[in-house]
Formats: structure tokens, sequence, C-alpha cells
């Protein structure tokens, strides 16, 4: 019964996963959408350095520490890591690096930069459109997906035999 509820905690996640990679397919179009209204009285962007988690069941798979500043009057800029750890990245590994450098009057990029570790390649990317990086972004998500449930096949098919 144990190993049912965990088995179904773990679609869940896969499910959940699918969702969200395919929703933020559609959502590459958001331009479309914008107003040609002058922005509203809205306060300065402030400072934020933030650090994440990511897991399931209190197992930690994977961190982040995103950094978003503003080291000049006319420009913002974010840089994010990330990385698997622990028992997750002997099976996939993945450390990432984003620095993004935007206008701070009309927050169009400048500079973009993305680094991409993986066990046996490295991809650098500069300055991508937001279709590639939405494209990019879901085929990260699906790769992850992917692998998940060849584990939990591989977990189910050990748990028939023994």
């Amino acid at each position: 019964m144990l190993i049912q509820a965990k088995l179904r905690s773990t679609q869940c996640v896969i499910t959940a996963l699918v969702a969200f990679c395919t929703g933020s397919l559609a959502a590459a179009d958001w331009q479309a959408t914008l107003s040609k209204e002058p922005p509203g009285n809205f306060p300065a962007l402030r400072p934020l350095h933030a650090s994440y988690r990511f897991g399931w069941s209190g197992f930690t798979a994977a961190t982040a520490e995103v950094r978003f500043a503003k080291p000049s009057e006319d420009r913002f800029q974010f840089d994010g890591t990330g990385r698997t750890i622990g028992l997750v990245k002997a099976l996939w590994k993945f450390d990432v690096n984003h620095r993004a450098v935007a206008s701070a009057e009309t927050l169009h990029p400048i500079e973009t930069q993305q680094t991409e570790n993986y066990r046996s390649k490295k991809i650098v990317t500069n300055r991508w459109t937001l279709k590639q990086a939405a494209r990019a972004f879901y085929d990260a998500c699906s790769a992850v997906i992917k692998r998940c449930e060849e584990l939990c096949r591989r977990k189910k098919g050990s748990l028939l035999i023994s």
C-alpha cells in the first residue's frame, strides 16, 4: 500500500510537470496580448536574492539561486544558477548558469547568456528569442519527465520481482 502511494505521488509530479511545460509553450505568443497604453504608476523594482530547493517527499533533487539587481541607472541584471544534486545528479547531471541584462527604461533585453552543462555536452546560448527560450524550457522539462517515467518503470518492475 505504501508503494502504491509513492507511485501515485510520482505520477502526480510527472503530470504536473507535463501540464506546466505544455502551458509554457502556449504562452510563447504573449507579446500579442500587450497593450500600447503607457505603463502604470508602479514603484521601482527592488533587488532580490532568492534560493530554491526542488524535490519531492522531503528529498531534494536540485537547487537554484537567483539574483536581480540594478547595477546602473539604465540597466537591470538577472543572474541565476541551478543544478541537480546528490543521487539525482548521479542519474541526470544538469548545471545551468544564466545572465540577462535589460534596459531599465524599456525592459528590452540587451544581453542574454545561458550555459547548460550536461554529463557529456555543454550548450552555450547567447541572445535567444522568447520562442527559442520557451522551446528550450519545454525540451528540458520533457527530458526530466522521460527520465522520471523511466525510473518509475524500473522501480515498478523491481517491485514486481520482489
